[in-house]
């Protein structure tokens, strides 16, 4: 088996003396270490935090890592049994000595931006199946799965789970399950707002032995990756034995999924996520003034300043602008030539997230001879981390959006735009 160089990193927030995020790597489920179901049925280990949280953290589990005998009953669970502000315990079961690994990430979390619920076990497996989940999180825009356990009853699995539904009470999980031996599956799921992560669609592996896929992307400072597992299509006497494993490579980061000691697969399908640690949110507009007027002569048609910066944009196209994370408030002044026969329309994003009231809305109509218009926005902004704004001025229209999360994410903070009154 080609060798992989596993980069393993040890990351804590620390807030008052308190942590609110934690994440770690587990092997004790080994059996070149004494892991053997086998001896009681179930086995447990204790994870401790790098440091302590102020209340109990939510905590995710990542299968890295699992390696599954080929013999009856071919079922195996865990639970999460215990947990406090310092550490929590793994129970790993199976009625027979049918695993051999099962190595796992872990993520420990407390933010108000994520719901992770607790693991569900199904046993009522039938192909188009639809469970529905309960969460608090009402501003919920967005959810992801993680299978990370199963029970089968004979040779021959094809089955993965996907995110059906997500409204701001409840998630609902859809199977595709194209036989009758799948007998159980254990999943959790993570669920977030907007900004909170970012995931692609369901990958499908090619099939064979070994390496299965490789993919290396940009790495993004903010956040942690990791391939979610979905399911997997496997046909074959053998073992079960798969694992993802990752790498840093200058500013992209490498990760292969593949089997192991001989393992044939179909397919392996899984999404590969982004979650960000410091979730930044878009600066807000907090007041606004306007001022109309007459000017003989206007040099720029539109013209935006930022005041604090002491910069100022005229010409038509697209410009990126940083904003200092040491200023809380910034002042960008936008002024733009009215003409007779326009009306000037827009909207300035006054909150984040709160639904349809989320933004000013603007309509001002050309009046008596006043031929410039001035909006002077008073922003705010609620991050440790530098802003980025991308300023795009055309020849009736000016944009300005807020790139969060290097890239990943844009969200409009405002918009200005000249339509022609109809006669």
């Amino acid at each position: 088996m080609k060798m992989k160089i596993i980069v393993i990193l040890k990351m804590l927030i620390l807030i008052e003396g308190y942590i609110i995020f934690d994440q770690g790597y587990n092997e004790q489920f080994l059996y070149a270490t004494g892991f053997s179901c086998s001896i009681s049925n179930t086995i447990t280990t204790t994870v401790t935090f790098s440091g302590t949280f102020q209340v109990p953290p939510q905590i995710l589990i990542i299968p890295k890592s699992i390696s599954m005998r080929n013999q009856s009953p071919r079922t195996f669970d865990y639970d999460i049994i215990s947990l406090t502000t310092q550490q929590f315990q793994i129970k790993i079961t199976c009625p027979s000595d049918v695993m051999v690994k099962y190595m796992f990430n872990w993520y420990a979390v407390n933010d108000n931006r994520i719901v992770i619920l607790e693991k569900k076990k199904q046993t009522s497996c039938l192909d188009q199946s639809i469970y529905t989940h309960s969460h608090n999180l009402s501003k919920a825009k967005q959810a992801f799965v993680i299978l990370q356990s199963w029970g089968m009853s004979a040779l021959n699995l094809d089955f993965y789970i996907e995110v059906y539904e997500i409204t701001s009470t409840s998630v609902k999980i859809k199977l595709h399950n194209s036989n009758s031996n799948l007998l159980q599956i254990g999943y959790q799921i993570v669920i977030g707002t907007q900004e909170a992560f970012v995931q692609s669609s369901l990958i499908a592996s090619p099939g064979g032995q070994n390496v299965l896929l490789t993919k290396s992307i940009p790495k993004l400072n903010l956040g942690f990756l990791f391939p979610s597992l979905a399911g997997f299509s496997w046909s074959n006497i053998g073992n079960i034995r798969m694992q993802f494993s990752q790498q840093s490579i200058l500013e992209n980061i490498e990760y292969t999924c593949e089997t192991f000691d001989v393992t044939q697969m179909n397919t392996i399908r899984f999404n590969e996520l982004w979650v960000f640690q410091e979730i930044l949110t878009p600066m807000y507009v907090y007041s606004y003034r306007i001022t109309k007027k007459y000017e003989k002569h206007i040099q720029d048609p539109i013209k935006i300043m930022l005041i604090e910066l002491n910069s100022e944009y005229t010409n038509i196209g697209d410009f990126q602008v940083t904003i200092p994370n040491v200023l809380k408030t910034v002042i960008i002044q936008i002024e733009l030539k009215f003409q007779p026969g326009e009306k000037l329309i827009g909207t300035f994003l006054k909150c984040f997230d709160c639904g349809s009231q989320n933004a000013y809305k603007i309509e001002q109509n050309y009046l008596c001879g006043n031929n410039l218009i001035r909006y002077r926005l008073l922003f705010r902004q609620q991050s440790n981390f530098d802003q980025t704004l991308q300023i795009s001025i055309g020849i009736s229209e000016i944009t300005i959006k807020q790139i969060i999360n290097q890239s990943v994410q844009q969200y409009q903070i405002a918009q200005l735009k000249f339509v022609e009154i109809n006669p």
